[in-house]
Formats: structure tokens, sequence, C-alpha cells
């Protein structure tokens, strides 16, 4: 039997209410929220020192999967409201 689940959430960035890219996609692979502009990395990591990535390294559910050998599917929508008439 196999389970599905539907999941929608939203992101921001620790010191941005408006999320950016980067921002966005280590929060949805990682579950943890970082700074503006910074991508694998936690809060604690500076942009543009990049000694401070040493240790706010964070790891993807991608890697955990990897790691465990468990297997992952994703997919994704991008839901716009102008495309309904």
């Amino acid at each position: 039997m196999s389970v599905y689940t539907c999941v929608h959430f939203q992101t921001y960035n620790t010191d941005n209410q408006t999320p950016d890219s980067a921002g966005s996609a280590t929060a949805f692979w990682t579950g943890e929220k970082t700074r503006s502009d910074i991508v694998g990395l936690n809060q604690h990591a500076i942009l543009g020192n990049c000694s401070s990535a040493k240790g706010n390294e964070l790891k993807s559910m991608l890697k955990d999967a990897i790691d465990s050998g468990r297997k992952y599917i994703i997919s994704s929508l991008q839901y716009d409201n102008d495309m309904i008439s």
C-alpha cells in the first residue's frame, strides 16, 4: 500500500520577511531557515565570509535519503491564480 502526503508550506528568511530563492531552497531541502542569499548553510553563516561556512553546513533530505538507503520522489507544482478563469 502506498501512502502519499501533500504538504503546503511557506518560508521566510531569518533576516527578512520576503524570502529569496536561496533561503527558500535551503528551508525546503533541509528543513531549516537561513539568511537571504545563503544556500545550504544555517543562519550563523555570514554572506561573503567563506570561513564562516565551516561548521554551519546543513544536511539535505536527499543526502539523508542516500545515506540511509531510502528513496524519494519529489514533485513540484506552481499554482497561478491568473490561469484560472
